[in-house]
């Protein structure tokens, strides 16, 4: 004789479903609040704005980091301090801590053979305690090589074309790339007050016609320059594959830290990767407050632009760290940070 017994899970099929209509729904607003902020953060941005902001909750771990960073750039082999998330087993968590870049990891043994003191795993300030990650960094290698867009007329470096922005004095058209692509550290100076680029570089086409004149650039605290073009009327402001920039933003932390971002270099072409550290200073290369990505690149890319998803520009590529434990992890010098010392801005 044939029952109405209830199928199994029947009573319970439709609040768990409810549940997960409401998690998709939430998750649904946070995507679309992200967007929003962010999106508010190059509408609100000027070349003198911040180039990095701290979450107001997380100001603590700001003001810890600014009293034991030079405590802790003083550790044999130490070349960058800044914030980060703890890595546990070989993933990044998202439990915030300070991170710390080393040229290369040694045991305790090889520490006291040189009488070299060993990192700590934690600093106490203020009654907090603070874990410290340490990484792996080797030294920064800056991408510059063969077969890219952009070089000096009078050498055999090259790198890449980052984007096209507005002189903030002259209100004419300019390139922006790295510096080091130039062979020199600061233009203008006693000894160069500009150099000459072409497009494709000489390395591509040996007869390539100049295509633009870097009239200022620095290796000071940035790695970048800007370029006055021949023809301002010959740029394009789309990032093939991606489409139009949507302005700039400054970076915030921890609200950036794990965030998809894109690159597009001249021999890699269009890459994907996320963040991993919003700030990181690099002492022992002179650069301030650069973005490390975890993003795969080539030399040539260098100069090459970083935009977050809704295409907001984030920063320029500098290099790579050589000893990263095989982590692509790429240095960029944040978008605001160079637009504010040369001078430029997004039209």
């Amino acid at each position: 004789m044939a029952t109405n017994r209830p199928k199994e899970n029947e009573g319970i099929k439709r609040p768990r479903v409810a549940r997960l209509t409401a998690s998709a729904a939430r998750l649904n607003r946070a995507v679309r609040e992200g967007d929003i902020a962010r999106a508010e953060l190059a509408l609100r941005s000027h070349p003198d704005s911040p180039h990095h902001i701290v979450d107001p909750s997380l100001a603590w771990l700001e003001g810890a980091l600014e009293k034991v960073r030079p405590s802790l750039l003083s550790y044999e082999g130490v070349v960058g301090v800044g914030l980060g998330f703890r890595a546990s087993k070989g993933t990044q968590t998202r439990e915030p801590c300070i991170t710390v870049f080393v040229k290369k990891k040694v045991s305790q043994d090889q520490l006291s053979k040189k009488r070299h003191r060993a990192l700590p795993k934690f600093k106490r300030i203020d009654r907090r305690t603070i874990k410290i990650d340490v990484v792996q960094f080797g030294e920064l290698q800056p991408h510059a090589g063969i077969g890219d867009d952009i070089g000096p007329m009078t050498s055999r470096l090259a790198g890449t074309i980052g984007l096209f922005a507005r002189d903030t004095l002259s209100n004419v058209t300019v390139a922006i790339t790295a510096m080091h692509v130039s062979g020199v550290r600061e233009v203008p100076s006693p000894v160069v007050t500009s150099i000459d680029f072409s497009t494709p570089s000489r390395l591509t086409n040996g007869s390539s016609p100049l295509f633009a004149r870097l009239i200022r650039g620095t290796m000071s605290q940035i790695d970048a320059a800007k370029l006055e073009l021949l023809n301002p009327h010959s740029t394009g402001g789309l990032i093939p594959g991606l489409g139009p920039i949507a302005g700039w933003r400054p970076l915030t932390y921890p609200g950036d830290m794990q965030t998809t971002v894109f690159m597009f270099g001249a021999v890699s072409g269009l890459t994907q990767g996320f963040i991993t550290n919003t700030s990181m200073d690099l002492l022992s290369d002179n650069l301030k407050s650069t973005i490390i990505v975890n993003i795969p690149s080539e030399p040539g890319d260098s100069g090459a632009v970083l935009v977050d998803s809704q295409r907001f520009v984030l920063g320029f590529l500098v290099g790579e760290g050589n000893a990263a434990l095989g982590r692509n992890l790429r240095i960029f010098c944040p978008a605001g940070l160079v637009f504010g010392m040369l001078g430029c801005d997004i039209p």
